[in-house]
């Protein structure tokens, strides 16, 4: 008995179907027809995730030896937390990283990029990898602040978002030195280029350390241009408060676009710091977190003053007493707050672990046509949100 006819499927078909199948059943897609085997690829590395450093050294080979997968990976992520997912002796070890600098190497349309280092000195990778052939939107990165790793940041001109961990450089063995700077530690030195837009022109998002913080906002002979941040979020946070002050001035650079800062600001400067940031960004509309003190609350007021636009605060009462502060407590300083910052209409409360958010509630007094807060008083709702997302974008 013959078989019966071969039947031709079309690809603008198919190609319609593959967005459509579970992620699942992709691979079984991949081997049903040829004709449904660029689809479906394109599908599953479109987004890439592992754990273990054999898995992604074996998917960088096979890119490397098809030109055509390298086109599909948008978003690639590399979590190698614990030395467990390395798995590798060294030299071993090395040819993985050297696999993985080739495969990025054919990834031309790569847009986010993930990479947690356990042992954080792999940054020579970038130096294999040259100019790369990508320009990432998101980038997260875990790894050594060194000359490798500035470098490879000044060839990413479209970076939008820049998450960093890096071991601090500002401690050594002694501790710090008085004034929150290291005595004996060069920092990578970041390229100036006076025909260029400069250094990560289009960055917007910044969670990184204090030490880096500050050096990308700090001015040095040649440059003229800052990142156009719009948040700036200070992670872990900082030990050495003498180290934050000194970094707050230097938001003034970017003053135009400064919308939010995340920074945990202890009791014994939280003043102090918000006086200087409104000198320094007098348009900032979220501030967080501060450690207000059970007492002497005034102090607060003057500063408030100097914040017309505030939108947002977030605040850690753990230190009041006594504990937990009631709801008839944070009701009153929130509205004592927006008695001096009349533009403030969020207000949250970190209790411990638990995150209280007071809102301002529009009336019909308040509101215009399209429900859009006046400049009337309002009135404050409460709800305990259990999520600990921040107001990066008040």
């Amino acid at each position: 008995m013959s078989a019966g006819p071969k039947i031709a499927l079309c690809p603008d078909l198919c190609k319609l179907i593959a967005p459509w199948v579970p992620d699942e059943t992709l691979p079984a897609l991949c081997l049903s027809s040829k004709a449904f085997l660029r689809p479906a690829q394109a599908r599953l590395f479109y987004s890439l995730y592992f754990s273990d450093l054999s898995e992604i050294a074996g998917l960088c080979r096979e890119i490397n030896a098809s030109e055509r997968l390298g086109d599909y990976p948008r978003n690639l992520f590399i979590v190698l937390e614990t030395l467990g997912s390395i798995r590798l002796n060294s030299a071993a070890r090395i040819a993985a990283w050297q696999d993985v600098a080739l495969g990025l190497k054919h990834m031309p349309n790569l847009k986010t990029l993930l990479i947690s280092d356990a042992v954080l000195v792999n940054t020579w990778i970038f130096e294999d990898l040259g100019t790369p052939p990508f320009q990432l939107k998101n980038l997260k990165l875990r790894f050594q602040w060194d000359q490798r790793f500035v470098d490879f940041l000044s060839s990413q001109k479209s970076v939008v978002a820049l998450e960093t961990s890096c071991p601090d450089p500002y401690i050594d063995l002694s501790g710090s030195s008085p004034d929150g700077t290291p005595t004996h530690i060069i920092l990578p030195t970041i390229p100036v280029d006076a025909d260029s837009d400069g250094f990560l022109p289009h960055l917007a998002r910044l969670e990184t350390q204090l030490f880096i913080a500050q050096q990308l906002l700090t001015p040095f002979p040649g440059r003229k241009h800052y990142p156009p941040l719009t948040y700036i979020r200070i992670n872990p946070a900082p030990e050495n408060d003498r180290a934050v002050l000194s970094m707050l001035p230097n938001l003034c650079w970017v003053h135009k676009s400064l919308r939010a800062i995340n920074v945990q600001l202890p009791e014994d400067v939280v003043w102090k710091a918000i006086n200087m940031i409104a000198t320094a960004v007098p348009t900032i509309r979220y501030i967080g977190v501060l450690h207000i003190p059970s007492v002497h609350h005034h102090r607060l007021t003057s500063a408030l003053l100097r914040l017309p636009h505030l939108w947002a605060v977030e605040i850690d009462v753990s230190s009041w007493e006594p504990q937990p502060p009631n709801l008839f407590a944070q009701r009153a300083f929130a509205a004592t707050m927006r008695t001096y910052a009349p533009s403030l209409r969020n207000v949250i409360f970190w209790v411990g672990e638990q995150k209280w958010l007071w809102k301002v509630m529009p009336t019909e007094v308040d509101a215009d046509g399209n429900g859009v807060v006046g400049d009337g008083m309002g009135k404050w709702g409460c709800q305990l949100d259990n999520g600990v997302k921040l107001w990066a974008e008040a």
